[in-house]
């Protein structure tokens, strides 16, 4: 959960916990966006 609302935060990149999933630990994410898009996300978590 921490994660993800720091990547929300300071990257400004949405992902969901996995606890909604019953796999706790796990980040769950969608990648059904262009490569630029995923790239340009990519890099904004790697700054964080």
């Amino acid at each position: 959960m921490a994660i993800a609302r720091s990547w929300l935060h300071d990257a400004h990149v949405a992902v969901t916990p996995g606890t909604a999933f019953c796999t706790p630990g796990w980040l769950r994410l969608s990648y059904a966006t262009s490569m630029e898009r995923l790239q340009e996300a990519v890099g904004r978590i790697a700054r964080v």
